[in-house]
C-alpha cells in the first residue's frame, strides 16, 4: 500500500512567498511507500521551513532557531523563537516553491473538508485532512517493489561516506530503536514545563531524570 496525505492547519501562521503577513498554515505533507526491510520510507514533513512546535521548543530551551525559517512582526529576518509568540511568523521551505505547494494543500484540503483556508475559516483551529491509499499489487507485487527497493536502497547509501545518506524515515526509525532502549532526551526547559504543567493540573509528573551531559 501507498499513502499520501496532506492538511491544511487551522490558524495562519506562515506567510507566503514574497509576504511579510500571516496567511497560510504549517500545512504538513507526508507520503509513505513500503521499505526494503524493517521500516516503511516516509516522507512527513511542514511546509514550513520549521514546524511551530520546533520554534516553541527552542524558546523553551533558550536556543536560537534556524537562519532562514522566521520574521518578525516587522518583516525582519530573526533567529529569536520568541519573536513567533510576539506576531512573527514563519517561512515556507523552499521560497516559491514550498509556498506554491503549501497554496494548494490550503485550497484543496481546506475546501474539501469544510475547514476552509487558514486564512478565512472561522473557526481558528481544526486540520482539514485529505487521505489517499493506493494498492501498489494492481501495479506490481509486493515482492518486486521491495526488491527493487533494496536495490535503490543499497545504492543510495553507497552515494556518500557511510551513514551519511539515509533513506525517507530510515533516521526516524533508527531514532525510535535508540530511544526504546535509551529513552527520550528533552531540554531542562522543555522538563520543567512538563512539571509545572502537571503540577498546575494535578497529574502525577512523569519520571523525568536529570542527566549531565559532558
Amino acid at each position: 500500500m501507498m499513502g499520501i496525505a496532506f492538511c491544511n492547519t487551522g490558524g495562519p501562521i506562515v506567510a507566503p512567498f514574497g509576504g511579510v503577513k500571516r496567511v497560510l498554515g504549517t500545512n504538513p505533507y507526508a507520503w509513505s511507500l513500503p521499505g526494503a526491510d524493517n521500516y516503511n520510507y516516509v516522507l512527513d514533513f511542514s511546509t514550513a521551513v520549521v514546524a511551530a512546535g520546533k520554534i516553541i521548543l527552542a524558546g523553551m530551551s533558550g536556543e536560537s532557531i534556524e537562519p532562514g525559517s522566521l520574521i518578525d512582526k516587522n518583516g525582519q529576518p530573526t533567529t529569536n523563537a520568541a519573536d513567533l509568540a510576539d506576531g512573527g511568523s514563519l517561512l515556507a521551505f523552499g521560497g516559491h516553491k514550498g509556498s506554491g505547494l503549501s497554496v494548494l494543500i490550503d485550497l484543496a484540503a481546506g475546501i474539501l473538508s469544510g475547514n476552509m483556508p487558514a486564512a478565512i475559516s472561522d473557526s481558528g483551529f481544526g486540520n482539514g485532512t485529505i487521505f489517499m491509499a493506493v494498492d501498489i499489487s494492481r501495479y506490481a507485487t509486493p515482492e518486486l517493489f521491495r526488491s527493487v527497493a533494496s536495490k535503490f536502497e543499497a545504492i543510495m547509501h553507497n552515494a556518500g561516506k557511510p551513514y551519511s545518506v539515509l533513506m525517507p524515515g530510515e533516521f526516524e526509525y533508527k531514532t525510535k530503536l535508540d530511544r526504546e532502549v535509551a529513552g527520550i532526551s528533552v531540554s531542562s526547559g522543555v522538563r520543567e514545563n512538563i512539571l509545572e504543567i502537571a503540577e498546575k493540573y494535578g497529574v502525577d509528573p512523569l519520571n523525568l531524570r536529570e542527566i549531565s551531559r559532558k
